[in-house]
This record gives C-alpha cells, sequence and structure tokens, in this order.
C-alpha cells in the first residue's frame, strides 16, 4: 500500500473498511442477541418461579379453606371464625395483585419470544385457575358464616323475647290479688286468671319447639362454643 498512489490505495482501503464495519456490525448483533436471550430466559426464569410460588401459595389457601367446615356456633365464636375467614380474603386480594402482575409479566414474553411457550402458558392458566377457585371458595364459606350467624343471633333472640314473656306473666299472676269477695268482680278476676292461663297454654308449642331447635343447635357444636346457648336453653327450661 506504501508503494500505491494515495488515491488507489483509498480505493482497495474502502471495500475492506467497508468489510470489517459490516463485520463489526454482525458481531455486534450476535452479541446484542445473545444478551437479549439471556435476558429473557431469566426474566422467564424469574416470572417462573413467580408462578410456582403463587400456585404453592394458592394451594396451601384452599387447604385453609377446607379446614373452615361449616357449623353453628355460639356468636362470639361465630365472629371469631369470620375474621379469620376475613384474613385469609384479605391474603388472597394481595395474591391476586401478584397473579395480576405474573400474568402480564407472561403477555410480555409471549410477545417478545419468537417461539411459543407452552408450559409458561399452562403454568400461568394453573395458577389463575387456582386464583378464581380460592376467592369463589373464600366467598361462599364467608356467606354461610354469615348465615349462620344471622340465624344463632335470631333464636338467640326469639328465647330472650320467651323468657321476658314468660317473666312477665309470673310476676303479674305473683302480683294479682285474691279473688274479691263480691260475685261479679271475683268473676271478673276469674276469667282473666283463666285467659293468661290460656295464653301460657298456647306459649308451650312455641317454648317446646325453641328448646328442641337449641338442643339440635348444641348437638352440632363443641362443647366450648355453645355455652351462651346452652345457658340460654338452660333459663328456658327452668322458667317453663
Amino acid at each position: 500500500l506504501k508503494e500505491m498512489s494515495q488515491v488507489a490505495a483509498e480505493a482497495l482501503q474502502k471495500p475492506v473498511h467497508d468489510i470489517n464495519t459490516k463485520w463489526k456490525e454482525v458481531l455486534k448483533g450476535i452479541s446484542d442477541r445473545e444478551a437479549k436471550i439471556n435476558n429473557m430466559q431469566m426474566k422467564i426464569g424469574e416470572v417462573e418461579s413467580g408462578i410456582d410460588s403463587a400456585i404453592k401459595s394458592l394451594e396451601q389457601a384452599q387447604d385453609d379453606l377446607d379446614n373452615f367446615e361449616e357449623f353453628i356456633a355460639d356468636p362470639k365464636s361465630l365472629e371469631t371464625h369470620m375474621k379469620k375467614l376475613q384474613l385469609l380474603n384479605r391474603d388472597l386480594k394481595i395474591q391476586e395483585r401478584v397473579c395480576k402482575q405474573l400474568s402480564d409479566a407472561v403477555d410480555d414474553i409471549m410477545e417478545k419470544e419468537e417461539e411459543e411457550n407452552p408450559l409458561l402458558a399452562e403454568k400461568r392458566e394453573t395458577m389463575n385457575d387456582l386464583m378464581r377457585a380460592a376467592y369463589a371458595n373464600a366467598k361462599d364459606k364467608e356467606a354461610k358464616v354469615h348465615e349462620n350467624l344471622r340465624q344463632v343471633k335470631k333464636y338467640l333472640g326469639d328465647v330472650d323475647d320467651m323468657l321476658q314473656w314468660v317473666t312477665d306473666l309470673r310476676t303479674e299472676l305473683k302480683s294479682s290479688p285474691p279473688l274479691g269477695a263480691l260475685p261479679e268482680s271475683a268473676k271478673k278476676e276469674y276469667e282473666d286468671c283463666m285467659k293468661r292461663q290460656e295464653e301460657l297454654e298456647k306459649k308451650e308449642e312455641p317454648i317446646e319447639a325453641l328448646i328442641a331447635k337449641g338442643e339440635d343447635i348444641i348437638s352440632k357444636c363443641a362443647p366450648n362454643e355453645s355455652l351462651q346457648i346452652a345457658e340460654k336453653l338452660r333459663k328456658l327450661k327452668e322458667r317453663t
């Protein structure tokens, strides 16, 4: 090249320079592609690991929900039960946000990958199915506990009303004066007394129904979860 003229040397060097430039671009493209592949593989691994963790958490949540057997108990026990379910529901809402983020990450990977990733897509579907099932299960369990709590409170309210009615009747009968000396007043007082006696007799069937219902509830409860119901039932039996 030293023996060539400057013009000739430049003419010879230009194709070599162009080839070197193109080769550098090819090498850079290969390097960038390898880095992109490595980054993508790393992202896929992180997302897959996150999905595996989410699936494990959701399976555990389902197991926890299955342990919340439907039962009837004192309001205090049912309210404690409800609080546990509400905490679990709160955890599921957090998990739902995590699942949404992971699902979006899978969409992003699918868009950037040249080839499909059926395993990742299948894991995402499993995760989302578990999420929907756990959420529905938790809502169902919470609704049932709400209904049981409503029924038990209504029962205890009915028992309280009956106890109050019986107490008022006893107080009235005890405070009633003896039959009057005059025939007319004695007759009226006797009729009033018999009327109250008839009212008491009409209450016998509802009282027996309340007692039977209370005994049925207690039979379905653990001994330490029906103390309030048992106490109300004892008072009802004693006063009637």
